[in-house]
């Protein structure tokens, strides 16, 4: 008939898009480190929550501050918001190459981070004393004595803390696991300055 119909195509479906990676250049990021929210494993729920990733990012960055030389420590909150910014979780950045990673944060050295706290139940124990009004009354018992009982309830957990840092050309300068000495809930705060004071700028490098 003379009439020409024409068909557009369809445009592709678009395609996942990487986290942008900032513009910085290595002069700007020199000497300056990052630790980024850990990693929680555990078998207690009220563990592995964002609120508990940020408390142990937290002490290490204390402890870096406190027991390393020659690194500019950033702080969590800059860390976490460019983080946010970009879509980024502690699962979702490990998509990205340790060195884009540096580049999006703005430092030359990444700090990834795990804490695996196994909850391992509680303990009770008791004590039983006696007293008396004075030591003669230990001879005369009635109506004299006074007994006394109590208990104490520990929580018991199993930790280990492991540490990599990684540098923006995307090489390991650190890695290492530790299982802490001690039961309690606070046993990663001890376990993460002994890990950090033997890191390559730490006070105890050997």
């Amino acid at each position: 008939s003379g009439r020409t119909q024409v068909f557009n195509e369809q445009s592709a479906a678009p395609t996942a898009m990487a986290a942008p990676v900032s513009a910085t250049t290595a002069a700007s990021r020199k000497n300056k480190l990052a630790v980024l929210p850990f990693v929680m494993v555990s078998n207690d729920q009220g563990l592995m929550s964002e609120a508990m990733s940020g408390q142990v990012q937290q002490t290490a960055i204390n402890s870096f501050k406190k027991n390393t030389n020659q690194v500019i420590v950033q702080e969590a909150m800059t860390t976490n918001a460019i983080l946010l910014q970009n879509g980024l979780d502690p699962t979702s950045i490990k998509t990205m190459l340790p060195k884009d990673v540096a580049s999006l944060l703005g430092v030359e050295f990444v700090v990834y981070g795990t804490a695996n706290i196994e909850f391992e139940g509680t303990r009770t124990s008791g004590l039983s004393s006696t007293t008396y009004k004075n030591d003669k009354d230990k001879d005369k018992r009635k109506g004299r004595e006074l007994t006394s009982n109590s208990s104490t309830t520990t929580t018991n957990y199993d930790t280990t803390i492991g540490l990599t840092i990684v540098s923006d050309t995307g090489s390991s300068l650190y890695s290492v696991n530790r299982n802490g000495f001690g039961s309690s809930l606070d046993t990663y705060e001890g376990t993460l300055s002994y890990l950090i004071k033997r890191c390559p700028w730490g006070t105890k490098r050997k």
